[in-house]
């Protein structure tokens, strides 16, 4: 199975950024004020005008947001690829999971 092209996490980071702007444009914009600007949590609240305390829970938010769209994208396309070759991927629950997880 090849690597993904670096363009292509690029690519997945910006489409989903786009979509939580068009989710929610503010979690959007303190995104790009933390990871592409540099500015610290505080910076960004008064850059957005809210408390810095919002800002400290949008971001978490946003980057559980965006991992997960990023991570389900990639996920769906090897399950697409694998597909074609027979063989299957199972996404287990970890409720399911057997035995201690930490």
């Amino acid at each position: 199975m090849a690597a993904p092209e670096p363009g292509d996490d690029l690519i997945a980071r910006d489409e989903s950024l786009d979509r939580l702007a068009a989710v929610d444009l503010v979690k959007a914009q303190l995104v790009n004020f933390r990871h592409f600007a540099g500015l610290t949590s505080e910076q960004a609240a008064v850059a957005l005008n809210i408390y810095p305390a919002t800002a400290k829970r949008y971001w978490a938010y946003s980057r559980a947001w965006l991992f997960q769209a990023i991570t389900g994208e990639a996920m769906e396309k090897t399950s697409r690829r694998l597909s074609g070759s027979g063989l299957q991927l199972r996404f287990v629950d970890r409720r399911e999971w057997p035995g201690d997880l930490p």
